[in-house]
């Protein structure tokens, strides 16, 4: 039998502190985004772009939803054949941040357009992704279950706890 895994609730600590820091992220450039164009700060002269924001937010909204699925499914399809847990583990943080790194980019692209056009359904959007984003947030009980890991590595994990 292996040894207990070291350290399960400080990898735990540090994928909420990653999903924490990319959500502020999002947050923040919203904020600040709503500010400058709520004050008027901005020249939103640049409306000839809406036909193009038009099409290309829900394009790359839709697409880093559906891409992050997909890309996330089938990288954990490889992670769990990996035999060691210790490897699973950083490849699981790996996929973690491909994910919401493809999730963030709708959000930020969806805030620029609503910065230079100044429409509110690419903040209404753009919130609505990061709301979504905000119900991603890594747990024990979901790591353990994305790996799929077997009863031994539950219980070494569990041990560690």
């Amino acid at each position: 039998m292996e040894q207990p895994f070291p350290g399960f609730k400080a990898e735990i600590r540090a994928l909420k502190m990653i999903h924490l820091a990319m959500t502020a992220g999002q947050v923040l450039f919203a904020a600040v985004a709503f500010f400058l164009v709520f004050t008027g700060m901005l020249d939103k002269s640049a409306n000839n772009l809406y036909i193009l924001f038009r099409y290309l937010v829900p394009f790359c909204i839709l697409g880093g939803l559906i891409g992050s699925h997909f890309v996330f499914r089938s990288r954990l399809e490889v992670i769990r054949s990996d035999s060691e847990l210790a490897e699973k583990l950083i490849e699981y943080r790996t996929t973690l941040i491909i994910r919401y790194a493809m999730l963030e980019g709708g959000t930020f692209i969806a805030l620029v357009a609503y910065l230079v056009v100044g429409n509110l359904f690419y903040l209404l959007a753009a919130v609505l992704e990061i709301l979504y984003f905000l119900i991603l947030i890594p747990n024990s009980e979901r790591v353990t279950a994305d790996l799929g890991l077997n009863d031994d590595e539950k219980h070494r994990l569990n041990g560690m706890e």
